[in-house]
């Protein structure tokens, strides 16, 4: 399909803190505090594209300047994580089909310990150059707990967007992430091993 490892087209993930399900995160706290997930392309990011960032899960797309917006907002707690989505060579085929979700095939989610300075093409290069994916993929990391932590979960989340039990379309953030592989019978707490139910 012309999807490998080594072509990553970054994006930009931003997670500013839509309620989750009860048995997941914490609640957000304060007056209107609410958590949003974003994927914005780094191209929109940087001014370069004016491609729409869209949701988590897929299911509502927001315009490249209110993306924009909100990720240049200092005053916002952002969540960044930076997610490597292997390059579509199919993609006019799949528009066509109606197919395609806006997002390609999710690699890797690294979470970021910093913003990016600013949102220019240079300080956003240089913010993913120090995010290191192949080391720092939370969906390779394994965990002891049973749960999945809470960046872990959020990784989860961009990569399936929404219930991958067939023909369940619940969005993710209102889902349950669950071991493929019951812990209780070794099944490892790892991005591979879990999924949005």
């Amino acid at each position: 399909m012309g999807k490998t490892p080594h072509d990553l087209t970054p994006t930009a993930a931003a997670d500013s803190a839509f309620p989750p399900p009860s048995n997941s995160i914490p609640e957000p706290t304060g007056a209107g505090a609410a958590k949003i997930g974003i994927l914005i392309p780094v191209k929109t990011l940087t001014g370069e594209s004016d491609d729409p960032a869209i949701s988590w899960d897929r299911t509502w797309m927001l315009p490249a300047s209110e993306a924009r917006a909100i990720a240049a907002d200092s005053s916002a707690k952002h969540d960044w994580y930076a997610v490597g989505v292997a390059k579509n060579t199919n993609a006019e085929a799949d528009a066509e089909e109606g197919t395609s979700t806006g997002v390609d095939e999710v690699l890797t989610v690294t979470k970021a310990r910093t913003a990016p300075a600013s949102t220019t093409a240079e300080d956003i290069d240089q913010w993913i150059a120090k995010t290191d994916p192949e080391a720092n993929n939370l969906l390779t990391k394994t965990y002891e707990s049973r749960t999945a932590r809470d960046h872990q979960r959020n990784a989860v989340l961009i990569r399936d967007g929404q219930c991958q039990t067939p023909g369940c379309t619940e969005p993710g953030w209102s889902a349950e992430i669950d071991h493929k592989q019951s812990y209780e019978t070794g099944g490892a707490t790892t991005g591979e091993n879990l999924h949005t139910l």
